[in-house]
């Protein structure tokens, strides 16, 4: 009796592994998902997660007015990437540094900005 008691055991200990097995690993898709949509939100205004770039509307009319630009956000360092398309009038930033902030810094060339969201 005891013989078989202990393939019962072993038994149905395998199938309590398995299904273990299956649930946690279900647990930690669901977990990931939930990190994942967390992380694609912007919880905090003006937040962009890294990879994203925020578009601006610069009043440039001119060669001048871009090299404007540019400078001003040169000055900002490594941590802020841009692009400048002078005929449609607009600047992308790629930055960890917020709305505000940029919006502050693009203003130091002497132009009216306006922030149009991000690309």
């Amino acid at each position: 009796m005891t013989l078989m008691k202990c393939r019962f055991d072993s038994v149905l200990y395998s199938c309590l592994s398995v299904c273990l097995s299956v649930y946690a690993n279900t647990v930690l898709i669901y977990l990931q998902c939930l990190v994942c949509l967390l992380s694609s939100r912007d919880l905090e205004p003006g937040h962009v997660e890294p990879g994203h770039k925020y578009e601006f509307e610069v009043a440039m009319t001119c060669g001048g007015c871009s090299g404007a630009v540019t400078r001003v956000l040169s000055k900002l360092g490594d941590e802020v990437k841009f692009e400048i398309d002078l005929p449609k009038k607009l600047v992308w930033i790629e930055s960890e540094k917020d709305v505000d902030y940029l919006t502050e810094q693009l203003k130091k060339c002497g132009k009216e900005v306006k922030y149009n969201g991000t690309k």
